[in-house]
Parts: structure tokens; C-alpha cells; sequence
């Protein structure tokens, strides 16, 4: 009997019962169009970007009947050019088209991340629920509910390293250039790949992120880079609940949200220290980890750390963590019964999984306790993730004694008790705004 099948097959059955329900009300609720959507922005701004107009400012939707102020769409020129055939569909059809390619191609980036993290004979057996749990994951829920490009990034990083790990360096070099081009932060891969000593990849990698940063100024023109620059020095909402970064932490614990024009010299410079040493860390253990040969343990560190350093590391992209947390559960599993590490790794996927609304930062209590405690629950699960993910994946010989307490498998039952935490509050929420 395998791991997951001692997870009693009713419960199982039940589990899978809500994961459809939900995603069957989120579609439903998405289609008709009563959800607050990211893509509102992006739509608009891709209508913007068409018309040659900004799509940097704030823009109003003016294609819905409620014609409503939008939040400025943050992501990189390249991102309108993704965009762009969008704009000639209506509204509808655009969403419709956006959410289920998005959501299709996130099962396709889970599906290889515990194919190579979980061992064979495991995965071939368990892969169906292995998709099940992805998407009952608490931030893969909210990245389908928004729209947003959880799924996308997922796709894009899992399957580069899936070529990058048999050596097909031109399509792995290609997908992490065009990744890193829609969104900045997946830049780390550049180092990562350097370290590796890939340099084919990383040359290929520098040389499709240029040509993509190009394309917007031919069909667009410079301008469009300026007022994407522009934007971001005006950008406030860092210290928003779903920003796991530090520098959102930062935010939370030194900037007044209620100030027009605060004061961020202190944020920035103890950012830049920070950025700098957890970059020296995080290149020291990259070296430290190749020394031990670890599979997937530098790759996985990469995942986590990109979201910790990047300046807007949202709940949204947190579908990256699959593989990380499916990596420290199997080399965790392995090992002695009930140690620090198994304890630590319940803790960080209970942080990360933590069912909490978004709050602007004006909207949180002013106390300082509150911001530093409940709303930083992500920057922590993320801090705790990178330590386990920054030891390396140690193989443990037990005794048939162990072994037989092994098999009572003590981490599956916190890991499944969390993910129906983390499901049951949408499922609620979903079902309380039924007609």
C-alpha cells in the first residue's frame, strides 16, 4: 500500500467532492462575470496598448456597465504583446479564453513538478490526486478567482527546468527568457543557470529576453518603457496582506499607510541591504548544495527565494511553491518520525496555505502586532520554506522499528487537514453568494 492510499479512501473521495464543488461555483461565478478580476486590468490595458494610449495610468472599464476605476496593471511591456489578441474579443470572451488557459496550463506545470519531484512508481499510481491537491491549494484557488498568472509562471519555469534537466538547453533557455520577460522576478534563473555553469541556456535565456523587451518598442515605441518606469516610482501598495516579500514585510512594519507621500528612504535602504545579503546567501548555498549533488534541492531554493527578494512576491504565485513543498515533503517523509524538519515544514505549508483575504495596507488594524503576526503569515512560511530548502536532501537508512512507524505516515494527515483548511473558506464564501 502506497502513502497516499493509506489516506482512507472515503475522506479521499469526499476531499475530491469539494475540490470539484468549489471550482465548479468559481467558474461559474468567473463566466457570469461576478468576480473582481485581475484581468480587468490587464484587458484594459491591452485595449489601451492597442490604441497606442498608456496602458500605465489608471484606466476605467468602460467595456462593463458598472464603468469602474481599475487598479494600474504592473506588469512589463512584453506582458501587452501576450495580451494584445485578447483586446480584439469582447470582454467575456476574453476572460473566458484567459481563465481556462491559464488554469489548463498550471495543471500541465503541476503535473511535471511532482512527476520529477515524487518517485516514479508513486507518481504513476497517485498523479490524478496529485492534481487534485494542486489545485485545492489555497493559492492556486485565488490565482483562478483573480485571473492572474499563478498557472502561466508555473507552466513556463516547471517545464524549462523539465528541458533544462535532459538537457535541451534551447527550449529550456527559450521558456525562462520569455518567463522572465513577462514578470522580473524570474530572473533569478539567470543566476541559477550560471551557477550550474549552463552557459548555452543562459545564453539563450539573455538573448530571448532582449528580443522580447525589443518587440514593444517597434510596435509601440520607447515611450511605452518610460511610462512603464514612470509607474513603478509611483507604486504604494506593497505592503499589502498578499505581498510574502520582503520588501512587502518591510512595509507592513515601517511605512504609514495612511500618508500620501511617506517617507520610504529607510524601507529602500535597509531593501537594498537585504536583497543584496540574500542574494550572497542564497549563491553560497547554491554551491553548497552542488557539492552535495542534491536533484532538485537548488532548483526548488531558487523557486522560494525569487519570491522573497522580488518586491512583489503575491499570494497568486505561490502555485510555484508545489514543487518546493513536494520535494521537502518526500526527502521529510523519508526520514526519522517526527523531527524539527517535519515540524518546520507543517508550519511553513500551514503559512502558505493560510486562507486570508487581500487587505490593502490602510485597510489592516493599526496595530503593529497584527501586521508583523496574521498578515506576515506568508513572508514567514516562506522564510522557514527556503531554510529546509537550503539543507541538503539527506538519504536515511532506519530500522525495520522506524520503518514500521514510517509507515504510519505522520506527515500526510497535518498536510491533508491544512489543504482543507485552506479549501473550505472559498468553498464557503462561494456557496454563501449563490442566488
Amino acid at each position: 500500500m502506497t502513502k497516499l492510499q493509506i489516506f482512507p479512501n472515503l475522506s479521499k473521495a469526499f476531499f475530491i467532492f469539494l475540490v470539484m464543488i468549489t471550482y465548479i461555483l468559481l467558474f461559474y461565478f468567473l463566466f457570469k462575470l461576478d468576480l473582481r478580476l485581475d484581468f480587468v486590468s490587464f484587458y484594459a490595458s491591452a485595449l489601451a496598448y492597442n490604441n497606442h494610449s498608456n496602458p500605465y495610468t489608471s484606466l476605467s472599464a468602460t467595456f462593463l456597465s458598472t464603468n469602474e476605476k481599475l487598479p494600474i496593471n504592473l506588469n512589463p511591456p512584453f506582458f501587452m504583446e501576450i495580451l494584445r489578441p485578447l483586446a480584439f474579443l469582447n470582454y467575456k470572451e476574453a476572460v473566458v479564453l484567459w481563465s481556462v488557459s491559464i488554469f489548463i496550463l498550471g495543471l500541465i506545470g503541476a503535473y511535471f513538478s511532482f512527476k520529477l519531484t515524487l518517485k516514479p512508481a508513486l507518481f504513476r499510481k497517485n498523479w490524478l490526486y496529485c492534481l487534485v491537491i494542486y489545485i485545492a491549494f489555497y493559492p492556486t484557488i485565488m490565482s483562478t478567482n483573480l485571473a492572474q498568472i499563478g498557472g502561466l509562471l508555473l507552466f513556463f519555469i516547471v517545464i524549462g527546468y523539465n528541458f533544462y534537466r535532459q538537457n535541451n538547453d534551447v527550449y529550456a533557455g527559450l521558456l525562462w527568457g520569455i518567463i522572465t520577460s513577462l514578470k522580473l522576478f524570474p530572473a533569478l534563473l539567470f543566476i541559477f543557470a550560471w551557477k550550474e555553469k549552463r552557459y548555452r541556456v543562459l545564453i539563450i535565456m539573455i538573448m530571448t529576453c532582449l528580443t522580447a523587451h525589443l518587440i514593444p518598442v517597434f510596435t509601440y515605441g520607447i515611450q511605452i518603457y518610460n511610462n512603464y518606469f514612470s509607474l513603478l516610482g509611483r507604486v504604494l501598495w506593497y505592503g499589502d496582506s498578499w505581498n510574502a516579500s520582503i520588501y512587502g514585510f518591510l512595509f507592513r512594519f515601517l511605512v504609514d499607510p495612511y500618508s500620501r507621500n511617506p517617507d520610504l528612504w529607510l524601507v529602500q535602504l535597509i531593501y537594498y541591504i537585504t536583497f543584496i545579503s540574500g542574494l550572497i546567501w542564497y549563491i553560497k548555498r547554491l554551491n553548497y548544495l552542488e557539492r552535495n549533488r542534491n536533484n532538485h534541492r537548488s532548483f526548488c531554493l531558487t523557486l522560494v527565494v525569487m519570491l522573497v527578494l522580488s518586491p512583489l512576491g503575491w499570494l497568486y504565485y505561490f502555485p510555484l511553491l508545489i514543487m518546493p513543498l513536494v520535494d521537502l515533503y518526500e526527502s521529510i517523509e523519508q526520514g526519522p518520525p517526527i523531527t524539527l524538519d517535519m515540524s518546520l515544514w507543517i508550519i511553513s505549508f500551514l503559512f502558505v496555505n493560510f486562507p486570508i483575504g487581500y487587505l490593502a495596507a490602510h485597510q489592516m488594524p493599526p496595530d503593529i502586532f497584527y501586521k508583523l503576526t496574521c498578515f506576515s503569515v506568508y513572508f514567514y512560511g516562506l522564510l522557514i520554506m527556503a531554510y529546509l530548502l537550503s539543507k541538503p536532501n539527506v538519504r536515511h537508512e532506519v530500522s525495520s522499528l522506524k520503518q514500521n512507524m514510517r509507515e504510519k505516515n505522520y506527515l500526510l494527515f497535518p498536510a491533508m487537514l491544512i489543504l482543507s483548511f485552506g479549501l473550505f473558506i472559498p468553498l464557503i464564501v462561494f456557496v454563501t453568494h449563490l442566488p
